[in-house]
């Protein structure tokens, strides 16, 4: 789990990519990248296009790719007025 601030928001196919940047414990900004389900299963989700928005704070949980980029598989979304996104419709 992670904090960031959005920087893009891609809804398209196949999946749905979520950019952010987020400050290591050193201090400098890393660029992040999350992937999830298509843009249809997070619609059906109640996701929408404008959902998020450069600037915005998240919290993100995923799994952390294993090579060690800075990218990982969204399990979750946490707005800054704590409204959680989920992936799956149920």
């Amino acid at each position: 789990t992670i904090k960031g601030t959005v920087t893009k928001f891609e809804m398209v196919n196949p999946h749905v990519l979520v950019h952010f940047d987020v400050k290591n414990a050193q201090g400098v900004v890393e660029h992040w990248t999350a992937e999830t389900q298509s843009p249809n299963m997070l619609i059906r989700a109640g996701w929408s296009k404008s959902i998020l928005k450069p600037g915005d704070e998240i919290t993100v949980t995923g799994n952390p790719d294993k090579t060690g980029l800075p990218e990982l598989r969204l399990e979750k979304i946490v707005l800054s007025n704590g409204k959680e996104l989920m992936q799956y419709p149920y």
